[in-house]
Formats: C-alpha cells, structure tokens, sequence
C-alpha cells in the first residue's frame, strides 16, 4: 500500500499541471477601462483637429492685412442696407480696422461733415442704444481717432440741439466757416460755448432763436439763412450787426410787418434776397397759429429795387402754397 501511495505521488508531480483560469474582473474596473480608452481616443483626435485649424490659419489672411478701401467699401454698402441697424450690433467691437472702415462710412474725411444720417432714426425708444453709439462714434471721429480734421462745413439736420456737446463740438472743428444748424429751436445758452470759437462763420443755416449769438460773436457773416418767426426785434439784429452781409434766405419764415422794411434799411450791401413762401403779420400775432396774411408794404419793393440784384419772391395770394393765407 505504502508503494502504491509513493508511486502515485510521483505521477503526480511528474505530470504537467493546467494553469489557472484568471480571477474573475469586476465589472465597475472594465466600465472605467473603457472609459479611459474612449477618452484618450477623444483627446487625440480633438490634438488633431487643433492642429489642422492652426495649420489652416495661418493660411488664412488677418483684417489688419485687408485692403483698407475695400473694407471702407464694405462699410458703405452695409450703413445704406443696413441703415440705422449698423449701430444696433457688435459690428464697432469686431477689431480696430472695422471700427476705423465705420469711422470712415458714417462721417466721411474732407471737408463737408453731414450728420444727416441721424434724421433716418425710427422716433421710437427701440434704437435709442444705436443713438448713444452713433454719438459715441462722432466722439471718437473727432477725438483720439482723428486728432487732425480739416472739416469746413457742417450740416445737422435733426439732431437734438439741446443735448448736443456743442462747446466740445467747436474746439474740435476750429476750421468750421460753414455750418447749417439743426431746424428745430435751440436755446441760445447750448450754442454760446460752439459760437466762441467759430467766430469766423461766413454761412450760416439757422432758427431765428440764436440770431442773437450769431450777432454777438460772428461778424463775417455773408450769407445767412433763417427760418421760423422774424420779429422786429430780430430784424433789428440782422440789420445792425451783420456788416459783410450779401445774401439773406427768410424763404417760408412768418414777418412781422415792419421786419424785412427795417432789415432793407440797415444792409446796404445786400445783394441777394429770398422771400418766396414768406407772409407778413402783425407783431401781436406774430406766435399765432391761424392768422390770416396781410399784404406787403409798398415799400418793401421800393428798398429791394434799389440795391439787391436778385430777388426771389413767390405769387402771393395767387401761388398754390400760399393763396389760403390770404382768404
């Protein structure tokens, strides 16, 4: 038996023995080796993609290499699709060359500076964040983006006069000799701080409220154009203290009665009179809103036929756009 048991044994170890089989994995550890796989299959190919967009942009031509006339070009076509609506995105914030091309379609560099491009504003309170930029960027176009300007004329429209920088406005355009201010009334205390240092206006576009401003600080004046309600007292100053005047334009203004006969008789060199559409009144309705026409004074035609040239006058009571005042 004890042989029996000493063989065996050496069978046994002679014999070759079967491996193992592997522990079983748990599941948790092959859901997070996946999951390490996936991901570092995902970073490479985002490294790839990274590489492709660098290895493309720099193929790719930056705005400050664009053709600056081809980019103002742009900006023309844009603000007249566009309109007022340019102002109303990020367009200004993309990069300095577009804010420069916006710069240059909303107030063209020369001479003539035409903030016309404001009257196209709805009235409503939608674009009254594109109204704040449009000012912000008329800032900048006389500020720190054009420390010289070489502009000599400008034209307002409707820009809301009380609330305008006017005396900003003026130390930046000292070269200004022509300039139509905005139509609606404006209290001369805004314009005084403009007026000191455009004290060599020669053509002036303006209501009757500032005629006082211009009398006091701008003598050179030899074309002026006005429009609203001229009273006596206003004709008195365009008489007395417009010495180099030779062209006056009161076309569709209500007179007093004795406003053009007192301004005839103080410019003597006047040589050029516009007062088609006008219609005289009496000084007491001169506010009025309905008020019928009176006839003009003799005199009048007497003054103009001896000094001015030209004098240009309407029908009267039988021209179309004037004949209801006189019924």
């Amino acid at each position: 038996m004890a042989m029996w048991l000493k063989k065996r044994s050496r069978k046994l170890s002679m014999s070759p023995m079967s491996p193992l089989p592997p522990p079983p994995v748990p599941e948790m550890q092959q859901q997070s080796g996946d999951n390490m796989y996936s991901l570092s299959t995902r970073r490479n190919h985002k490294k790839a993609k990274l590489q492709e967009v660098v290895a493309t942009t720099c193929q790719i031509r930056s705005w400050n290499e664009m053709d600056y006339d081809i980019l103002v070009m742009i900006m023309n076509k844009l603000v007249k699709s566009v309109g007022w609506r340019t102002l109303d995105n990020n367009t200004m914030y993309f990069c300095k060359p577009w804010l420069l091309a916006l710069l240059d379609a909303l107030f063209p560099p020369g001479t003539t500076l035409d903030l016309h491009t404001y009257d196209k504003f709805p009235p409503d309170s939608y674009c009254n964040r594109a109204r704040g930029r449009y000012f912000f960027l008329l800032h900048l176009a006389l500020g720190p983006f054009r420390p010289q300007n070489h502009y000599t004329k400008v034209l307002f429209g409707e820009l809301p006069a009380d609330f305008f920088p006017w005396e900003y406005f003026g130390s930046r355009l000292p070269l200004v000799r022509s300039i139509s201010f905005p139509t609606t009334s404006i209290d001369q205390f805004f314009v005084v701080g403009a007026l000191l240092p455009w004290r060599n206006l020669e053509e002036v576009c303006c209501n009757d409220t500032i005629v006082k401003c211009l009398a006091k600080f701008c003598k050179r004046i030899h074309s002026l154009t006005l429009f609203g309600r001229i009273s006596s007292p206003t004709a008195s100053l365009i008489a007395e203290n417009f010495p180099a005047l030779k062209r006056l334009v009161i076309s569709s203004c209500v007179l007093s009665v004795n406003a053009l006969p007192t301004i005839l008789g103080g410019q003597k060199k006047l040589e050029y009179l516009d007062t088609s559409h006008c219609f005289c009144v009496d000084e007491k309705h001169l506010y009025k809103k309905q008020v019928r026409a009176k006839e003009w004074k003799e005199e009048i035609y007497v003054k103009a036929a001896k000094n001015i040239k030209i004098h240009l006058q309407c029908a009267r009571e039988n021209c179309p756009p004037c004949s209801h005042l006189y019924r």
